[in-house]
């Protein structure tokens, strides 16, 4: 648990876990396309399947990436904007929240930051990695 030995701590209070397995991450790499970075591939292995009270309100297990990659090809279609923004292969919507998505790009890093779209014109540098964005909105640590 290299990313994520902060969290130990906390396993007790977060109750219901369970992650995925290597095999069923391996399967979401194919399905997407993607190599995903090392921390997110982590959380999996801790809250791939159940996140019990880490990130309440958020869309983030596995089986929900789908519904979040659906958010954005939705709000695309359905949105004004100025059309600028383009989904890339590298981008991994792995999280939504009150209908706001996040991603980060699969761009080799192994903690890569997060990017959240309040519109399609206006996408913000939300967290400056991965293990922050958890740390930060899933436990309300301060980094």
């Amino acid at each position: 648990m290299a990313y994520f030995d902060f969290i130990t701590g906390y396993i007790p209070r977060l109750g219901a876990i369970a992650g995925c397995t290597e095999v069923e991450i391996i399967q979401l790499e194919k399905e997407y396309d993607v190599l995903l970075p090392a921390a997110y591939k982590e959380y999996l292995r801790l809250f791939g399947k159940n996140t019990g009270q880490l990130l309440q309100g958020y869309h983030t297990t596995a089986d929900q990436i789908k519904r979040n990659i659906g958010c954005v090809e939705f709000d695309l279609v359905n949105t004004i904007h100025s059309n600028s923004f383009k989904v890339e292969p590298d981008m991994f919507f792995f999280a939504q929240w009150q209908g706001t998505v996040l991603y980060f790009r699969c761009d080799g890093k192994e903690d890569p930051p997060v990017y959240i779209i309040e519109t399609f014109d206006d996408i913000i540098l939300y967290k400056n990695s991965f293990t922050t964005f958890i740390k930060e909105e899933g436990l309300g640590i301060s980094s």
